[in-house]
C-alpha cells in the first residue's frame, strides 16, 4: 500500500499499477488502497481474514482497528524487533500456530539461536542463557568480531 510509507507512495506515484520498464516486471493493485479501505471492504463484502488480526471494529472516532495483530509481516523474521517484542511475538506464535511455532524452532534451527541469545521462545522454556557464551562474563555481550 502506497499509504505504508512515503517512498511507496512516490514509486506508485511514478510507476502506476503496472511497471514493464523495470528489471521486473510488477503489479501492484492495492497500491493506492490505505489500511482503513482494505478494513471497509473487508468488512462491507463479510470477507475472511487471517484471524491472527482478530476482530475488527470501529472505534469512537470512525477508523477501524482490529483486535488482534496490528501488523503480520513475515512470520519468520525477526529482524525488526526489540528482544521483548521478539520474545512476545514468539509466544504469540506459539499459542496460535503451534505446528508453524515447532516448524520454525525445530526444523528451521531458531531454537538453538534463540537459546544461544537467550530469548524466551516457549512458554515451557524460559530464558536459557544467563551468561554469554563468548566471554562468559556478562548477559548481554556486546563483543564485536574485531574484540
Amino acid at each position: 500500500m502506497a499509504s505504508e510509507s512515503k517512498m511507496r507512495e512516490l514509486s506508485y506515484l511514478q510507476i502506476g499499477c503496472n511497471s514493464f520498464k523495470e528489471k521486473h516486471e510488477s503489479c501492484t493493485p492495492l497500491g493506492f488502497w490505505t489500511e482503513q479501505d482494505i478494513f471497509e471492504y473487508i468488512i462491507n463484502y463479510k470477507l475472511d481474514y487471517a484471524t491472527v488480526y482478530g476482530e475488527i471494529y470501529k472505534d469512537e472516532n470512525g477508523i477501524y482497528q482490529t483486535t488482534g495483530e496490528q501488523r503480520t509481516g513475515c512470520v519468520f523474521c525477526g529482524f525488526f524487533a526489540k528482544e521483548e517484542q521478539l520474545e512476545e511475538r514468539l509466544l504469540r506464535l506459539e499459542e496460535t500456530h503451534l505446528q508453524l511455532h515447532k516448524y520454525c524452532m525445530d526444523q528451521l534451527g531458531f531454537k538453538e539461536v534463540y537459546e544461544y541469545m537467550g530469548i524466551k521462545y516457549s512458554k515451557e522454556k524460559e530464558k536459557v542463557k544467563e551468561e554469554c557464551n563468548v566471554c562468559n562474563c556478562c548477559k548481554n555481550c556486546q563483543m564485536s568480531f574485531f574484540d
